[in-house]
């Protein structure tokens, strides 16, 4: 694949014309978009209904979308929650080179790619940005050839960031992590571990997501970021976190487990060295402002920050 033009420019603070968010439909997308006004004189939204990616004509369709002197933020996947193992690889690759496919002819500004920490695999190891990526399952395999299309495609004009789990208001995903734990604790009084919650993990707060896209627009870094807290909880304690808020009794239950029990731990210097104003939030502080989502959402249905 012929490389793709992307524009450098030598003032690294200076506004872009427009700011394109291709996936702007999403848990991410949907939360990203105020949070880049300040850098751009107009935020693009682009989801489904303007480019679907996975149709054949998708292509044609971004392509009219695009101009030159945009910069881009790739958050459009299949997540696991959304598809199944067979259809998800091949999905993803799909909306990967249909996009790429789009902007060929486009001199972009710059293009942020929200990978995922997928590409890892499970080890008792600290993960850093060094560690070698690793297949354990289609969705992880998709996103390690995404990112080499990625690469072989815009060569220095882009970013990679790796986020863990992310959670937070306005969470479409029912993916096992704090915004399903909080909503069970809340709504039902019971959460539900996979064994004894024994699993060490790392979540990432959706502010810090946003915010780490926000600083590799400003900073354009090169090589891949792992975007997590720095601040490892066991499942079995992040429930205890989430209990001590929820007004109510809250039982924890156990049930059995399918998978042996695995840990992640993130070295997260390599974010803080290239971001150096990237904040962290870490998970009491998060899961207070999940479960405050939540309270609105019973006297307001309507609010958008709510966790769905």
């Amino acid at each position: 694949m012929a490389k793709i033009q992307v524009k450098r420019s030598n003032n690294m603070s200076q506004l872009f014309q427009r700011i394109v968010v291709v996936g702007a439909g999403g848990f991410v997308g949907q939360r990203l978009l105020d949070t880049l006004k300040p850098l751009a004189g107009d935020v693009v939204p682009i989801g489904r209904a303007q480019a679907d990616l996975t149709d054949d004509d998708g292509a044609v369709r971004l392509s009219r979308l695009m101009r030159d002197g945009d910069a881009v933020v790739f958050l459009s996947a299949v997540t696991p929650d959304k598809s199944g193992d067979l259809d998800i690889l091949a999905a993803n690759i799909k909306i990967a080179e249909t996009f790429l496919a789009a902007i060929r002819d486009v001199a972009l500004e710059h293009v942020v790619y929200l990978s995922s920490d997928a590409v890892y695999p499970f080890q008792t190891e600290t993960i850093t940005e060094e560690t070698a990526t690793r297949a354990e399952n289609p969705y992880a395999q998709a996103h390690i050839e995404r990112e080499a299309l990625f690469r072989s495609a815009l060569g220095t004009g882009l970013t990679i960031l790796r986020p863990t789990l992310i959670y937070g208001p306005g969470d479409t995903h029912s993916s096992y992590g704090p915004s399903r734990l909080c909503k069970e604790g809340l709504q039902t009084g019971t959460i539900h571990l996979f064994g004894e919650g024994e699993e060490l993990r790392d979540h990432v707060f959706i502010d810090d997501v946003t915010g780490a896209i926000k600083g590799a627009l400003v900073h354009r870094p090169e090589g891949p970021l792992n975007v997590a807290s720095g601040d490892p909880i066991h499942y079995a304690d992040l429930a205890g976190v989430i209990a001590q808020q929820v007004d109510r009794d809250v039982s924890v239950i156990g049930r059995d487990r399918k998978q042996p029990v695995t840990h992640r731990r993130f070295d997260i210097s390599g974010l803080r060295h290239a971001l150096p104003d990237h904040v962290s939030t870490q998970i009491r502080d998060g899961v207070t402002l999940t479960l405050a989502a939540l309270r609105r959402q019973t006297t307001d249905p309507s609010d958008s920050r709510i966790v769905q």
